[in-house]
């Protein structure tokens, strides 16, 4: 079966274990998608470290009373 790209799909990974031995697309399962067989052919990993320096500006920020929080996108 071949699943295009749809932004009204309704995958649903909630309530994956109600249908993963499911083998064949069925209307009243909303959501299905092919949890069977799969292989893993891939891992990607990315490393961000902080900017050089940035360990002075954080002890001079919290000597000042700053409270210093970092947040990320990931």
């Amino acid at each position: 079966m071949l699943f295009k790209k749809d932004t009204n799909y309704p995958f649903d990974v909630k309530k994956w274990k109600n249908w993963k031995e499911v083998r064949e697309f069925d209307d009243k399962i909303k959501g299905w998608f092919p949890m069977y067989d799969l292989t893993l052919i891939g891992l990607v990993s990315l490393n961000d470290p902080p900017r050089p320096r940035v360990d002075s500006s954080v002890l001079t920020c919290k000597r000042a009373g700053v409270k210093v929080i970092m947040v990320t996108g990931d």
